[in-house]
């Protein structure tokens, strides 16, 4: 009596205790098949207890219909966990375990309504007990199949633990139908149960290796490469189940015929035998008005003394990383476009602004865009037409701006939060613009994103900011990773050449001063000094009464004087920047005209065709060229008149200098005299002829001739 109460009591305590391991670690592999099992025990044990405590005839036959719903779903919990631990899980899907729940629960409503017919009892208990027999004998079998089809070395002591339950179990349910006959089947079974138990919660709770390797024939069937055997002729002797998929066709249709005509018939792909040769291959085709890309291989198969006997061939789908590649391909070009035309803009581009008008229009439709626009940091100095500018920011260009926008974001001062907040960032990407940190005049913008890049110059240990670009889209999405990283990489090529651009300038305004610094020295230093010169002469020779000239003394002060005059108004005009894009030739020309030589008592007489039309390259070259004469006749000729005229032909354009003045000798002049090597370099640049005529006495005439090219 004590062993029949202290049996069943212990094994609910070790049922209990291996029920709490499946349930700490339940999202283990095969844990809740293990707790199933666990629970299986628990309604045999508890059965036999009660039984044993209390027995009776009710007793007896509800010790009889707990045994055999606890063998029914102890096998079934044997079973499903054999097809986890085999990784044959995808099979228990819900119409699978409909099936398997099924026969013990009908099998319980016809045991208690028959209760009373012994025969209908007997054929039930038969029935479940071939049942279980059968899911017992499938659990060995896919269990017994790991050492065969995986890569697993049975050796394992955990295999035989996990192999041992349900091997039992079967012993005990054979017997039982041959011998027993339901005298000891109960417990004998519970003890299958509990090596079961064992071997089970022992892989889960010490967590064993698991079969994890896939077999052969799985690996080859279901791989996502399709793979093709051929023989000794060129023919398909076998293949997987993807590449039918792909062919969409059956293996009848595929055996037996050339590769060739397989993938043409069935793929569309064009391939010859002759193709394979290299090895490996490359392929696209037209799929379902997509285009796929196929790589090709193929392997020699060869047999045990190495003598080929067919071939292998993998058709890889690697239309995916192809589109990628392209995709980033287009990318490439697209910024190598891109940062070519932002060059080219700077190259053409006359000033600051214009040129990053030209980049916004360049940028605008490749990351689709709805606005953008530009600051530049303000330059040390810069200042309008009308005042010096305050803020440290200027909207230097835009696109995409109502004029509303534009007077809201004309000038921003560098303390505006939006500059605070992309301090020391690579850049900021708004979404959210009920930020109060954000300026009411981005806000108005009604933009879904806005994405602001500082344009940074990197120098010598440290950083030069030169701008900041806004960029902003009214549409979802959003800027992805991909543009930020371009627009990036667009950012420092446009920061580099705002800083290039103002680094030349900067050059170009040194020289400049320079060259003033040396006119000012060359010409109207040295006629002040011949005027104090002969100023003290003169008042030397008074002081010790010697007998002086005074009408000429000064007639030479007055000839210096007026000298100097005027190289002082050509000294101020030239202070004063010429805007020839805006004004053009005539204009320019006329204000010198009037400027310097109107006022230095010198006749002037200026003819011109107007319009000219010329390209800007020769239109600068001429203005410089008659500046240079012009300076040339102020300077050295003494002339009481001088004539500018400009006249347009057909195929040339002609412009002559002449002046009445003291002429020269032209083949005296020495090497770079008079600014004349200035003015035939000019010539030699655009192709044009120059003649010069002069002698002493009879002033000069410099006539320059250009091909007419308007582009």
């Amino acid at each position: 009596m004590v062993l029949q109460i202290f049996y069943p009591a212990a094994s609910i305590i070790f049922s209990l205790f291996l029920a709490r391991v499946c349930v700490k670690n339940i999202n283990a592999e095969g844990s809740k098949s293990a707790l199933f099992l666990s629970l299986s025990a628990l309604i045999i044990f508890i059965s036999n207890l009660i039984y044993s405590i209390f027995p009776s005839d009710l007793m007896q036959s509800v010790k009889l219909a707990s045994i055999v719903l606890g063998i029914t779903l102890a096998s079934t919990a044997i079973f499903t966990f054999s097809l986890d631990y085999t990784l044959r899980s995808y099979w228990i899907n819900t119409l699978f375990i409909f099936f398997l729940a099924v026969i013990p629960l009908l099998t319980q409503v016809v045991f208690w309504l028959f209760l009373t017919k012994q025969d209908v009892v007997s054929f039930l208990v038969e029935f479940n007990t071939i049942y279980s027999y059968s899911l017992l004998v499938g659990s060995i079998i896919v269990l017994g199949q790991i050492n065969s089809l995986f890569s697993f070395k049975a050796r394992d002591i955990y295999f035989w633990l996990l192999l041992s339950g349900p091997i039992f179990a079967a012993a005990v349910l054979g017997l039982d139908l041959m011998y027993i006959k339901h005298q000891w089947s109960g417990a004998l079974f519970a003890v299958a149960i509990l090596f079961s138990m064992v071997g089970i919660s022992t892989n889960i709770f010490l967590q064993a290796p698991k079969a994890v390797q896939l077999r052969r024939d799985s690996m080859l069937e279901n791989v996502s490469d399709s793979w093709i055997t051929l023989d000794a002729d060129k023919k398909i002797v076998d293949c997987n189940q993807t590449a039918l998929a792909l062919f969409n066709a059956t293996h009848d249709d595929v055996l037996e015929r050339p590769l060739p005509v397989v993938l043409s018939e069935f793929l569309n792909l064009n391939v010859k035998m002759d193709d394979l040769v290299d090895d490996e291959i490359e392929k696209s085709v037209r799929i379902n008005e997509d285009t796929r890309y196929f790589n090709i291989r193929l392997s020699p198969i060869e047999n045990w003394n190495n003598t080929p006997i067919g071939m292998l061939v993998t058709l890889r789908d690697v239309s995916s990383r192809k589109r990628e590649e392209i995709e980033r391909q287009r990318a490439r070009d697209e910024m190598f476009v891109l940062l070519n035309a932002i060059s080219n803009a700077a190259s053409q581009s006359v000033d600051l602004e214009e040129f990053l008008s030209d980049v916004i229009y360049q940028i605008v439709s490749p990351f689709k865009t709805s606005s953008i626009f530009i600051y530049a940091v303000e330059e040390q100095g810069r200042a309008d037409s009308n005042h010096r500018r305050e803020s440290e920011y200027y909207l230097a260009a835009h696109i995409g701006l109502s004029t509303d926008a534009v007077k809201q974001l004309q000038d921003l001062p560098g303390s505006t939060t939006i500059f605070q907040l992309l301090d020391g960032k690579k850049y900021l990407l708004l979404e959210d613009f009920r930020d109060s940190q954000i300026p009411n005049s981005i806000q108005l913008l009604n933009l879904s994103s806005m994405l602001i890049i500082p344009l940074v110059v990197q120098g010598e240990g440290d950083q030069k900011l030169v701008g900041v670009l806004f960029l902003g889209r009214r549409e979802n999405p959003s800027f992805p990773q991909d543009d930020i990283i371009r627009l990036n990489i667009l950012a420092e090529q446009i920061a580099s050449l705002i800083d290039s651009d103002r680094r030349k300038k900067l050059a170009i305004t040194l020289s400049e001063r320079k060259k003033l610094m040396r006119d000012v020295h060359d010409s109207v230093s040295q006629k002040l000094y011949g005027l104090v010169t002969l100023t003290e002469a003169a008042q030397a020779g008074l002081e010790a009464g010697a007998a002086l000239d005074f009408e000429k003394v000064l007639s030479r002060i007055g000839e210096n004087a007026r000298q100097a005059v005027k190289e002082l108004r050509l000294f101020l005009f030239q202070m004063q920047p010429s805007n020839l894009d805006k004004e053009g030739l005539i204009s320019v020309l006329h204000h010198r005209l009037a400027a310097v030589e109107g006022r230095a008592d010198i006749k002037v007489r200026f003819l011109a065709d107007d319009p000219i039309q010329i390209s800007r390259k020769k239109e600068i070259a001429l203005y410089y060229i008659a500046q240079e004469s012009l300076n040339n006749v102020l300077r050295h000729a003494h002339a009481k008149a001088v004539s500018v005229i400009l006249k347009q032909g057909h195929k040339f354009i002609t412009l002559e200098v002449s002046d009445d003045g003291c002429g020269f000798e032209p083949g005296k002049i020495k090497q770079g005299g008079l600014g004349l090597e200035n003015i035939k370099e000019r010539v030699k640049q655009e192709n044009g002829k120059l003649k010069i005529s002069s002698m002493p006495g009879k002033g000069t005439i410099i006539k320059v001739t250009f091909e007419q090219n308007k582009t």
